[in-house]
């Protein structure tokens, strides 16, 4: 389950780097996004959840349709280590976390599913909101909440993916994604 405190945690994890009890903190641009970008893809892939809901039928040669009995499966997501450009401005930060979000991770259905790829909304988008944060940890936590709540709603895909399911019978069903939920 994704919570901000976890990725505030993962963050501050990635961004201190200890080595034999010393912090080493980025001393580029580069590498604070590649530790930024790398807290957010693990704990994102360590900690998410994406079920989706199926509705499929098989039509027998002669009779009637028959639904399949399975309405939803658990996804798979994975992180591939891509990082975020060293944006120029905040905006074009928040530009690039955005495209992150929407780029870095692959999604997989079970392997007794064929589907057409899932993905996460090609539009989501990230807006961070501050109000006078007065600390460091103030505004990470402000920064990471925002980031997991819009996760989880912003880019959740509305496009059904279509294919089938195969049980262990030889006969699939065929039907489509009916909505995805991120925990």
């Amino acid at each position: 389950m994704l919570v901000a405190s976890g990725l505030y945690n993962k963050i501050t994890e990635k961004m201190e780097n200890v080595i034999a009890g010393k912090k080493n903190y980025p001393t580029s641009a580069v590498d604070s996004l590649t530790r930024l970008s790398n807290a957010i893809g693990e704990y994102i892939e360590e900690n998410a959840s994406i079920i989706y809901g199926w509705s499929g039928v098989y039509t027998p040669p002669s009779g009637s349709p028959v639904p399949d009995p399975i309405v939803s499966f658990n996804a798979s997501i994975s992180y591939g280590g891509s990082v975020m450009a060293v944006p120029s401005s905040m905006a074009t930060f928040i530009l690039n976390l955005s495209t992150f979000l929407r780029t870095a991770f692959t999604l997989s259905a079970p392997s007794d599913f064929t589907l057409s790829p899932l993905t996460l909304n090609p539009a989501g988008l990230v807006t961070i909101v501050m109000a006078n944060e007065t600390s460091y940890q103030t505004a990470m936590t402000k920064i990471c909440s925002n980031i997991i709540t819009q996760f989880k709603t912003n880019y959740i895909n509305p496009t059904p993916a279509s294919g089938t399911h195969l049980p262990t019978s030889p006969t699939p069903f065929i039907g489509s994604t009916v909505s995805m939920t991120i925990f």
